[in-house]
């Protein structure tokens, strides 16, 4: 319910890890835009005070990236009436294919598994943001760190934001998260909090490697969305959602 140090950092009541993706450098001469496009953790944590920031931010469109299992054991947010004037979609990152090969064992990174076999869910995703209606867009997962992360990162590419202040922008939900992160360490038997706090952290290499991997197999972001199908008027639309005139 304000501001940090972090002027994109966003104090909701009982969140972490939001984040707003305006302000990034583009051409030298725009940047993304403020208030177009947030990024959080899983806002059931809100409290009355953080949903009434959330909506007096300006935010009129959710995006919940979560799987359906998960929205099964969290709150609601949106049943205590406070936030009546916001849309909320579901729409999972993560799809069955992919989950299947994350319970086998990934052999390469998480994020680029993800880009390769949750193609149909990346562009529900684009499509959602480019029909939103006019406002702020919240995208937001359990912790806000990989799926958000990920999500960010592609529009923060689509926007045309260097990709080592995307790597940056995705490592800094260590440090908001680390809270949330401690407690969980903690639940765990002594024996496994170090493998545990190890995995937790989301080192900037790891996203420059997704991003080499977008330029490499695709030929860039334009053409990666392009390879989900999504349409290519949608990809204007979020673009200019993203962008400063």
């Amino acid at each position: 319910m304000g501001t940090t140090a972090d002027p994109r950092r966003l104090l909701w009541d009982a969140c972490y890890n939001v984040r707003d993706l305006g302000g990034f450098p583009i051409d030298g001469a725009r940047t993304t835009r403020w208030g177009a496009i947030v990024r959080s953790d899983n806002i059931c944590r809100l409290t009355r005070h953080g949903r009434q920031a959330l909506v007096r931010y300006g935010i009129r469109c959710v995006i919940d990236l979560r799987s359906p299992d998960e929205l099964a054991i969290e709150t609601d947010p949106f049943s205590r009436g406070d936030m009546d004037e916001v849309a909320y979609l579901n729409a999972p990152l993560m799809t069955a294919e992919f989950l299947g090969l994350y319970d086998a064992g990934l052999n390469q990174l998480f994020e680029i598994v993800l880009l390769q076999h949750c193609r149909s869910a990346v562009a529900e995703l684009l499509t959602a943001i480019a029909v939103c209606p006019p406002g702020g867009v919240l995208v937001y997962c359990h912790a806000g760190q990989e799926r958000t992360g990920i999500a960010s990162a592609l529009l923060l590419a689509l926007a045309g934001v260097p990709s080592e202040v995307i790597a940056d922008e995705y490592a800094r939900s260590d440090e908001y998260l680390e809270p949330l992160h401690a407690a969980w360490i903690a639940a765990r038997p002594a024996e496994d909090r170090e493998a545990m706090a190890k995995s937790l952290r989301l080192p900037p290499a790891r996203m420059v490697a997704t991003l080499d991997y977008i330029d490499e197999a695709y030929g860039g972001i334009a053409e990666y969305l392009r390879s989900t199908g999504i349409d290519e008027r949608d990809i204007a639309r979020v673009r200019e959602r993203l962008v400063t005139k």
